[in-house]
């Protein structure tokens, strides 16, 4: 399991993101960071009032 950050701002767009917990295997890692970099908005813009960071858990099935 990954667990990432993602800031943004209030229209959606994708300031930053952080791994906070990592897969323990550097690929992986560097492939997610690589498509973590590629996100740029999500889509729609977040409700009202949600704060960022807003935390994810990635898990492979």
């Amino acid at each position: 399991m990954v667990t990432v950050s993602v800031w943004f701002d209030l229209e959606g767009n994708v300031q930053r993101y952080e791994l906070l917990k990592t897969s323990q295997d550097p690929k992986i890692d560097e492939l997610l960071a690589l498509q973590l970099a590629k996100l740029k908005t999500i889509n729609k813009a977040p409700p009202v009032g949600i704060k960022s960071p807003v935390k994810l858990r990635i898990t492979s099935r």
